[in-house]
């Protein structure tokens, strides 16, 4: 084996478990953004949001992203006159979606990833 090849045996396994999280929370990111944009595309066309994501799908003709951490569906709820939209992590635990805390330390606190739009 090359001596190249025993640093690079050495240092990737680091990363390995960082790189897989970091990509599902941006693949998460982008599908907030799209529900968001769809929840939005919604109310412009039928004057207020819909109850769940699936009453989406039967106007919005776009197809949807699932939480990729999850599987299931992004959890939407109402607030106000707006919208909550999130998914629920790595730790695969409903936060109710309080948001990732990213103040404490390098690795952030439990907690959703999270969309809001107040109107």
């Amino acid at each position: 084996m090359p001596w190249y090849c025993l640093v690079t045996v050495i240092v990737l396994p680091v990363f390995s478990g960082t790189l897989p999280r970091k990509r599902d929370e941006a693949i998460a990111r982008v599908g907030l953004a799209e529900a968001a944009l769809a929840l939005n595309a919604y109310k412009n066309n039928q004057g207020n949001y819909p109850k769940s994501l699936a009453e989406l799908r039967e106007v919005i003709p776009w197809e949807l992203r699932k939480d990729p951490l999850s599987g299931e569906d992004f959890i939407c709820k109402h607030q106000g006159g707006g919208f909550l939209i999130y998914s629920i992590r790595l730790d695969l635990k409903d936060d109710g979606g309080n948001p990732l805390d990213y103040t404490t330390r390098a690795d952030p606190t439990p907690g959703d990833i999270i969309w809001r739009c107040e109107k």
